[in-house]
């Protein structure tokens, strides 16, 4: 993300980039700013990264926020080259030095995380886990501690310590000196359908666990997100705002029990795309909480005046339909992408996104299977018309500032990806029904929607907000992640799109074609 490059980095450029997001913070009334090391800097060598990082934390002191850097616990759960603490066997005084390079940047908070699908032994990681955060009251004394505790509903994960089953990040409470921080993802919140994300139906056990912390008084803090990357929102591209309205039902819910958050940090993947608004609303719920989310809308395009009203207006309703048709209508597989890992991922239990069925598993589907796919078709269909609508309340007004612009493209990718998903699965249907001409037809149809969806990625992407050229959209980029390219290069080539058409074409037309992995 923009982050990656300005935040991590050294730069003169990424360094002036940096200053701004801390100052873009404090505009939105935010007080801390973190971001995630990485393993390039555990050597300690790397004297410009020091430099770097050391200057955008005294920037931010002297703004008046606090500033954390997210480390993993365990090398064996770090899956994305992050900076780790333990390698294999716990080491006390690489332990030490490692810490040792944190503090020299001199962070308020580190932020431990534990990995994803798979975990350590219960005892070995509580154990281990107490020896490195007494580690770090010694080495980094001025950073207070967190610890997240994450998702994921599998049967690995589920374990007994001291007498109680419990998920496996739930050992954090047992870690002395840290503050349990509860992790969401997506836009699903605290408090309803969590769709199947991580084969969790809902978040309640989570959320339970932060309303007692809360009820007792004892520290906890909440981690949700303003958007998950992978495959599933910014980049596949999709425009959701329905984020603003579950960042806003977490903290209204949670108020109307009496109970106020003293930490609450956004997981931020990006900003393009509109996604900057997710980050701008909740920061600013945060700081005061109106009674709607939508209120955050208006005050948001007030500056525009009468077209920054209906936007606000029409964001509202948006808002308010990809509430009902992602989160209650269970539609949001469909707007996201799939990639090769992910499927593979499913044949071994493990899901992240919520879970959809494969183009030839449904070709082969009879009776009610059909029905409810045929109900989602429409319900897509009617998701872009009513999309559309609001759209069309836009088109009196010349869009000539680029934040008009972004919201209107981002809408307009909305539309055209819902009626994709909803054609693709009609070209689906009628395959395994063996209606060869409907079929066809239905292809044909993805195959426009896609080259429409390029204009509009075209556009969007040669007008971007971030100040440091084309790396954002680039398949290779050289960077200290896993990940190896532009956070928008999917985005850029609609991956996901033309993967879904190759698949189709292959079930529909009976060809070899090659299938995109979108890795």
């Amino acid at each position: 993300s923009e982050g990656l490059y300005d935040l991590w980095e050294p730069s003169a450029a990424g360094l002036e980039r940096a200053k701004d997001i801390v100052d873009w913070v404090v505009k939105s009334r935010g007080n801390h700013l973190q971001w995630v090391a990485l393993g390039d800097a555990e050597s300690g060598t790397n004297e410009a990264w020091v430099e770097h990082t050391r200057a955008i934390v005294e920037h931010a002191h002297a703004r008046g926020l606090t500033v954390g850097l997210g480390v993993q616990l365990f090398g064996a759960g770090n899956l994305q080259k992050s900076f780790d603490l333990i390698d294999e066997d716990y080491d006390a005084a690489e332990i030490a030095r490692r810490l040792d390079v944190l503090g020299r940047v001199r962070p308020d908070l580190i932020n431990l995380s534990f990995g994803e699908f798979f975990g350590e032994d219960p005892e070995t990681f509580v154990a281990s886990a107490n020896q490195a955060v007494a580690q770090m009251g010694a080495v980094v004394p001025s950073a207070e501690v967190s610890a997240v505790i994450h998702v994921g509903n599998y049967d690995n994960l589920r374990v007994s310590y001291e007498g109680e089953e419990l998920l496996y990040y739930f050992l954090a409470k047992h870690i002395r000196g840290t503050v349990p921080w509860i992790h969401t993802v997506m836009y699903y919140n605290l408090f309803e359908d969590a769709g199947g994300a991580y084969l969790h139906d809902a978040f309640d056990e989570h959320r339970a666990f932060l309303e007692g912390r809360l009820q007792a008084g004892e520290p906890v803090g909440y981690f949700p997100e303003s958007a998950y990357w992978v495959a599933f929102d910014i980049n596949v591209p999709t425009y959701l705002p329905v984020y603003v309205r579950s960042r806003h039902t977490d903290l209204a819910r949670l108020r109307q029990q009496g109970l106020t958050l003293r930490d609450h940090v956004l997981f931020s993947s990006g900003w393009e795309w509109g996604y900057w608004q997710n980050d701008y609303a909740t920061l600013r719920f945060t700081h005061t909480l109106p009674d709607k989310p939508g209120a955050v809308f208006h005050e948001m395009f007030a500056p525009w005046g009468e077209p920054g009203v209906e936007l606000a207006e029409v964001l509202v309703s948006l808002t308010d339909l990809q509430h009902q048709a992602l989160i209650e209508d269970h539609l949001a597989p469909w707007l996201a992408g799939r990639e090769a890992i992910l499927d593979l991922g499913d044949t071994q239990g493990i899901v992240s996104q919520p879970d959809r069925p494969a183009f030839v598993e449904i070709a082969a589907m009879t009776g009610d299977e059909r029905a409810t796919i045929q109900a989602q078709s429409d319900a897509l269909e009617a998701l872009a018309a009513e999309s559309e609508a609001l759209l069309e309340r836009l088109s009196r007004f010349d869009a000539v500032d680029r934040w008009l612009r972004e919201a209107q493209d981002g809408i307009q990718i909305d539309v055209l990806r819902a009626r994709f998903a909803s054609q693709a699965l009609a070209a689906a249907l009628a395959a395994g029904a063996g209606s060869a001409d409907e079929a066809g037809a239905a292809l044909a149809r993805v195959s426009e929607l896609l080259d429409e969806a390029r204009t509009v990625v075209a556009r969007r992407h040669g007008d971007l907000h971030w100040a440091g050229g084309r790396r954002l959209l680039e398949p290779s980029d050289a960077n200290a992640s896993l990940y190896q390219s532009g956070y928008l290069a999917k985005a850029e080539t609609l991956c996901f799109w033309e993967r879904e058409e190759a698949q189709l074409m292959e079930l529909v037309l009976g060809v070899d074609v090659q299938v995109p992995g979108c890795t």
